[in-house]
């Protein structure tokens, strides 16, 4: 199943169960009734499955419920600072689990590439020095790398929510607009800065922030924006002539900005196409490795070998080195031609196993290399 969600809906899911789980926390917190209760914690562990933030959540929505509403709970004290114990323990190694499986390969290839590097926090800090320099290894210098990488969520926040609904959310959460109760004020609220603070520690470790992850943040700021509009709305009989003509100006371009975002395309027709190829022209039975789980999925391999293998760039590298590729008919290659590490790929597998015999290109700049491991001499020394 794990395997299976990077393939057909991981961001789609989680952020439908996100929001379905925060749906019915927020009408729990309005009512509080058993179906609400369960629907919210059956919706969150389900987010569990699609991505890793769902934990969070799962973990902290309860202690903060609890916090926020059991002021004449007896021991209330006691509950809440085991509770809140309880959380750090189990997200510690929850996050400690989820990362060094997930960067396990990572610091398997950068041993094999010369790198003194042993440990997750020896590639934190690589990470940190290739990116910002060896002054964010100083204390002055994590501050500055903290500072500017929540600057950076904030931009690509911002940037994937579109600016004008950003205003209309900030505008209802400066005027106090913003849910009926305190208590679903505060909830929201604790799922924003958790958000965020998710979005800064991933940034952080991973030296890069891809605006996609920021959509979870983005559609928990964007709640906010009906009560904006409404507000608005309901001002329009009072309003002064000037006014009118602020509020109908602000209401179209929302209008034309959700119209356009109505227009949605994809880059992944390219890797299906060329997936599709070699599921067409393939033997059925042989062996096929890519650096694209994508390209993997669409050639239609065998759940086994899906389930078996891990395709990413930080393998490739890896079997590369350790001479593992020998053991496949085939080799597929996703490049990005920007991308400087893929075309070193490119040449590095061109020069073992001669020419590709099958290459598309797409217009996203994503081209597709198909090498087999028999076609020329030299990989029969390899």
């Amino acid at each position: 199943i794990t395997k299976y969600r990077a393939y057909l809906i991981r961001d789609f899911a989680y952020l439908a169960c996100y929001l379905w789980s925060l749906y019915y926390l927020l009408r729990f917190c309005h009512t509080p009734k058993k179906f609400y209760l369960i629907a919210w914690l059956a919706l969150a562990g389900a987010s569990c499955f699609f991505r890793f933030e769902g934990i969070a959540f799962l973990l902290i929505a309860p202690y903060f419920l609890v916090a926020f509403i059991g002021q004449n709970l007896e021991h209330r004290r006691t509950i809440l600072l085991g509770g809140a114990l309880l959380i750090l323990t189990l997200s510690l190694w929850v996050v400690y689990t989820y990362i060094g499986e997930k960067y396990s390969a990572s610091i398997v290839a950068a041993k094999y590439q010369g790198l003194n590097i042993s440990s997750l926090g020896e590639l934190f800090l690589y990470n940190l020095t290739e990116r910002y320099g060896n002054d964010a290894a100083t204390l002055y210098g994590m501050l500055t790398v903290l500072i500017g990488t929540t600057g950076d969520v904030t931009y690509e926040t911002i940037r994937r929510l579109a600016v004008v609904y950003f205003i209309f959310a900030a505008y209802a959460i400066f005027h106090r607009l913003v849910f009926q109760r305190p208590l679903q004020q505060r909830i929201w609220a604790v799922y924003l800065i958790t958000n965020v603070l998710l979005l800064i520690g991933f940034s952080l470790f991973n030296s890069f922030l891809v605006s996609r992850y920021t959509m979870a943040t983005a559609l928990t700021l964007l709640l906010c924006v009906p009560f904006a509009i409404d507000h608005l709305l309901n001002r329009w009989p009072v309003a002064s002539l000037i006014k009118k003509g602020v509020i109908m100006f602000a209401l179209v371009i929302v209008t034309l900005v959700s119209i356009e975002g109505l227009d949605v395309s994809t880059n992944k027709m390219a890797v299906k196409t060329a997936g599709h190829w070699v599921k067409d022209h393939l033997p059925k039975e042989v062996k096929i490795y890519s650096n694209s789980r994508l390209f993997a999925y669409y050639s239609d391999l065998s759940a086994n070998t899906l389930l078996a293998e891990e395709y990413s760039n930080t393998r490739f590298a890896h079997y590369y080195t350790i001479k593992h590729l020998r053991n496949f008919d085939f080799i597929a290659l996703e490049i990005n031609q920007d991308s400087q590490i893929e075309n070193r790929f490119r040449q590095s597998t061109t020069f073992r196993f001669g020419q590709p015999f099958f290459i598309l290109e797409s217009d996203n700049g994503r081209h597709y290399f198909i090498y087999s491991t028999n076609m020329c001499p030299a990989a029969t020394v390899f």
